[in-house]
């Protein structure tokens, strides 16, 4: 199965299209006018996360989750407008991995699948992008910079962040 973001009508649908069969399915669209970007599925693949800007007269967007097979979906996070560069999934499925640009700090963060308070990793470094867990989560790569691209890697990330370039 692939997921991806389709824009239709100036609106994004959030969708699954089978390899086999070539059926398309659709997963979500959200009930106003909104623009879906930064898709990623869980390690096990039964829940996306993305991010959606709902109102374009609000500068903000938001992180939401939602079911793979197109059940419930809910938003998690609400960040300013453009400050949200990435999202990646933590190995084990139990949190995200947020890169933000701006509000309410530029850095790398810990954000719960529950909702609550997002948790920064400690790194200030602006424009982070990129971001890639290795699969047994003792480090996060990313890149950083904005006119000179460079890439990190954060060691030991869970229990004592050290990076290095």
């Amino acid at each position: 199965t692939v997921f991806y973001i389709r824009e239709e009508a100036g609106q994004s649908a959030l969708k699954s299209r089978e390899l086999e069969s070539g059926e398309e399915k659709e997963l979500y669209r959200s009930p106003k006018p909104a623009r879906f970007r930064l898709l990623a599925a869980s390690p096990d693949g039964s829940l996306l996360a993305f991010a959606a800007r709902e109102d374009t007269k609000k500068p903000a967007e938001a992180i939401f989750l939602t079911q793979a097979d197109g059940g419930k979906t809910q938003r998690i996070l609400r960040a300013a407008r453009g400050g949200l560069l990435d999202i990646e999934w933590a190995p084990r499925g139990d949190h995200l991995l947020v890169s933000t640009a701006g509000s309410p700090t530029p850095g790398l963060w810990r954000v719960s699948l529950q909702g609550d308070t997002p948790v920064q990793l400690g790194l200030e470094l602006k424009r982070r992008r990129g971001i890639r867990v290795r699969p047994d989560g003792k480090a996060i790569a990313y890149t950083a910079g904005s006119t000179r691209s460079e890439v990190w890697v954060l060691q030991n990330a869970v229990d004592r962040p050290n990076a290095a370039r």
